[in-house]
Order: C-alpha cells, then sequence, then structure tokens
C-alpha cells in the first residue's frame, strides 16, 4: 500500500486546494478520510496520478537536528565530532516535497547531501524510560536536498520512498 499526501494541481474549490492524503493505486489516487497514523477508511473520490502535486508527507511542528555527528564526514570537512550533539533547528515552512525547487540562499557556500533517519513522535513525550509504552515511526529522509549548516526556507526536502 503506498500513501501519499497531495493537492489537485487545478484546484477547482478552495476545499479542493486543501492538502489530503491518499493511497496510490496505478494511475489514481484515491483520497482516505483522514491521516494515515489515524483511523481512515477509504474515500469515494478519486484523481488521475498526473491531476495532483505530491507534497512531503509529513506537517512537523519543528525539525530537531543534530550536527557533526558522523565521525568520518566530520574528519572530510577538517571538523571534530564535538563532545555534546550539536544541535540546530529548522523551520517547518523549510519543508518541500518531491520535485520542489531547492532556493538556496546567497549565503549557502557549500551544500551537502547525506542520509538521514527522521522520526515522526505520534504523541508528546518527555524523560522516558526503557519501560514506557511509547511508538515511533520512522521515515526515509532525504537531505541530498537539505543544507545541513543554515535553517532557511524551502531547503529541507522531506518525503518517504513507500509513501507515509
Amino acid at each position: 500500500m503506498k500513501i501519499c499526501r497531495y493537492v489537485e494541481r487545478e484546484a477547482s474549490s478552495p476545499d479542493s486546494a486543501s492538502p489530503r492524503y491518499g493511497l496510490i493505486e496505478g494511475e489514481n489516487v484515491i483520497e482516505i478520510s483522514g491521516p494515515p497514523w489515524g483511523p481512515w477508511s477509504r474515500g469515494s473520490r478519486s484523481s488521475r496520478f498526473s491531476e495532483v502535486r505530491l507534497l512531503a508527507p509529513v506537517e512537523p511542528s519543528k525539525i530537531v537536528c543534530i550536527g557533526r555527528n558522523y565521525a568520518a564526514h566530520a574528519a572530510e570537512l577538517g571538523n571534530e565530532v564535538p563532545k555534546e550533539p550539536l544541535m540546530f533547528l529548522k523551520p517547518p515552512s523549510s519543508i518541500i516535497g518531491p520535485e520542489e525547487a531547492i532556493v538556496l540562499t546567497k549565503y549557502a557556500q557549500r551544500v551537502e547531501h547525506e542520509g538521514e533517519l527522521a522520526l515522526v513522535i505520534g504523541r508528546r513525550c518527555a524523560h522516558l524510560s526503557d519501560a514506557d509504552d511509547f511508538v515511533v515511526r520512522d521515515r526515509i529522509y532525504l537531505p541530498q536536498r537539505c543544507d545541513r549548516a543554515r535553517p532557511s526556507e524551502k531547503r529541507c526536502s522531506v518525503h518517504s520512498r513507500e509513501g507515509v
């Protein structure tokens, strides 16, 4: 099953311009009634795949990043791996979907690509122990489109290989 988040390319009403989730079946996208991580059912609305624009599969409230945690890459750049994690944030507005343009600022001098794993946490949590009942859904994060040095608009591509 392939699930996607999309909008119709030629939105005829404000409702059809709203992002929605759907099942990709051959050349069609069948709307589903809610986000895939909650209860949903198959809808009756169908669109041709060519008539929709795919969006990033998630709408995060925040993007927390860890830098210089890969020793070989840090050494390649002439940096040491820090003793404490180097953390920075990217705004949710930096998310772009498949086939969207990557916008680099005039300050971007070196843009690197690398593979990452992004986690979507389904509920609020803090100070968890190993015994806590807690589920994490993992997503494939493809930052070959993501400048890891500077948080800015439209430079953080997030999508999954097989839908959500």
